[in-house]
């Protein structure tokens, strides 16, 4: 149930997202500039959230730089933010923040699953770290997607993205574009999704975040750069080995399933061995209907499961 405050908190971030669509006036910056201001400590983190929330394109870092165009109020926006955001605490909330393709279903790459399979485990695995938030304070509030598609004026692939997603259970998900131009190497595309997050990063600064990429589009290089650019920041990077030839790093881990990657993060101390238990559980019983190119394929999807299986820990 909201409180009074979180519902005055909701109405601004409800003017706000309205006042950024279609032309945004110098008047209307200046509004969305005192709104913001307004908040302060977790009302402001409640505020951010919540304009990032929405159904579209209409989010926190397309309202910074894409429709306040005035480089005064945006500086005014951000050192505000800098300022009256919550103090960082010793072990600051997480968010996680997510590749699509390869990363949540099978896209473009993978040569496993028959495309546009959404991976055994994923919808538990997220749904594990999300309850988080009521138990400790490295809890996980919702889904960053950072991705190589491009941007497109009116917002129609993330609203259609959001909205596929909202039917896979995952009501809270922001979409990080990329362009065209990204699209012309692998190493673009890490460039972009980098680009992305330095913007988004200091937008949050009360968060820390934990990545999961692929090892087929440049997620690697991303994962090392954001460790070494940010290494108080990014907690862990996780890629999805879909050939199983990706070497994992000491900064960097590798995963098969979402039950290795789970287990992953059990050893960072961000699950529990009741957490793993029950992805572990989800992984076994979607792993019965999911997509496989190939019988052989799926041995050897099932022989990664029995490996992680072999790791998990007692509860």
């Amino acid at each position: 149930m909201l409180i009074q405050a979180d519902i005055v908190t909701e109405a601004k971030a409800k003017r706000i997202t309205a006042l950024q669509r279609g032309f945004t006036s110098r008047s209307d910056e200046r509004e969305i500039l005192q709104l913001i201001k307004s908040c302060r400590g977790e009302s402001l983190t409640r505020l951010k959230l919540a304009i990032d929330s929405g159904p579209d394109h209409s989010d926190l870092v397309e309202l910074l730089y894409h429709d306040v165009d005035n480089e005064a109020i945006r500086a005014e926006i951000l050192d505000h933010i800098r300022r009256e955001s919550p103090e960082r605490k010793d072990s600051p909330p997480v968010r996680i923040i997510s590749d699509i393709d390869d990363t949540l279903y099978s896209s473009l790459n993978d040569p496993r699953f028959l495309r546009g399979t959404m991976y055994p485990g994923l919808a538990a695995f997220h749904q594990e770290l999300a309850k988080l938030g009521d138990e400790d304070q490295s809890r996980v509030l919702d889904l960053i997607l950072l991705t190589a598609r491009p941007r497109d004026g009116l917002g129609l692939v993330e609203r259609f993205t959001k909205r596929n997603l909202h039917l896979k259970g995952f009501q809270k998900v922001v979409i990080l574009s990329g362009s065209v131009f990204s699209l012309r190497s692998h190493r673009a595309m890490a460039e972009y999704k980098l680009k992305n997050f330095r913007l988004y990063q200091e937008l949050y600064p009360e968060f820390d975040f934990l990545f999961i990429g692929d090892s087929g589009q440049g997620d690697i290089v991303l994962g090392e750069s954001l460790i070494r650019e940010f290494p108080s920041r990014v907690r862990c990077v996780l890629i999805h080995n879909l050939d199983g030839n990706f070497v994992q790093t000491k900064n960097v881990k590798a995963f098969q399933t979402y039950l290795g990657a789970a287990l992953d993060l059990h050893d960072l101390g961000l699950l529990n061995a009741d957490h793993c238990h029950r992805i572990a559980e989800a992984v076994k019983n979607e792993m019965k209907s999911a997509g496989f190119r190939s019988k052989e394929l799926e041995k050897q999807i099932l022989a990664n499961l029995m490996l992680d299986l072999a790791r998990l820990p007692s509860h």
